[in-house]
């Protein structure tokens, strides 16, 4: 027999709050294919002066998430979340655009940029 599980979260919105409680009893199980991290960069290294990075691509993703809350019940009534992998996963193609990937790589680029920059 599985233990049961409880998960007790407090979600606020702006000023608005609100207390939700997931309980369960059986298998939580999580899965995906196609993920992916890839990180590309290129940097500068003079003989005299600052090491840099002049150049950073980073990129990720994912398909085909799979949630299984066997037996959920969210602030008491039962749910099947089945649909939140495919939530998750629109979510995420409309967020992460070129222009967000484009923002987040200057930013990364400058956080590590930063960290490399010593002088010899």
């Amino acid at each position: 027999m599985l233990s049961p599980y409880q998960l007790d979260v407090i979600l606020t919105i702006l000023s608005d709050s609100s207390a939700v409680s997931l309980f369960g009893e059986g298998e939580l199980t999580a899965g995906g294919s196609d993920l992916f991290l890839s990180l590309h960069g290129k940097g500068r290294v003079p003989i005299t002066g600052f090491i840099s990075l002049t150049e950073l691509n980073v990129d990720l993703g994912f398909k085909n998430l799979k949630f299984s809350f066997a037996g959920l019940k969210v602030n008491g009534t039962t749910n099947d979340l089945g649909h939140l992998a495919g939530l998750i996963q629109s979510v995420f193609d409309i967020v992460w655009t070129d222009d967000t990937k484009a923002i987040m790589n200057e930013m990364i680029r400058c956080a590590i940029d930063d960290l490399v920059s010593v002088s010899h």
